[in-house]
């Protein structure tokens, strides 16, 4: 009889220790569940944030793209504005040469001419 309480004993302390590993066990599966949901809530969230900076850096790319494509066609407008100003610069020098040759000759003749007048 005595064998019988302490099988019985022992098989509900062996129930009992079960049913507690069961309820731990179902309660890690639960943890890691959620862990898991979590892990994939994060990825998409990192996927789209990914995704997003993605796409902006392609933007921002473009955009320098376009912005410099613009810089050099300003710079070569600018280049092609200085050449002809130099080349006018230039020719308003000649013509302020040839100018001031000719005013000298004018005045060498006018000169020449007084002391023509002077001379008779």
């Amino acid at each position: 009889r005595s064998a019988l309480v302490f099988e019985r004993d022992t098989r509900a302390a062996l129930e009992s220790e079960l049913a507690t590993t069961e309820a731990d066990a179902s309660e890690k599966r639960l943890d890691a569940e959620n862990l898991r949901a979590t892990l994939r809530a994060r990825d998409v969230g990192f996927n789209r944030s990914y995704a997003d900076l993605k796409a902006e850096l392609a933007a921002n790319t473009a955009s320098a793209a376009d912005e410099r494509a613009e810089a050099g066609s300003a710079l070569a407008s600018a280049e092609a504005r200085v050449e002809h100003l130099r080349q006018s610069a230039n020719f308003a020098t000649s013509e302020i040469e040839r100018l001031a040759r000719a005013l000298a000759v004018m005045q060498l003749h006018e000169h020449q001419q007084e002391k023509s007048i002077c001379t008779f």
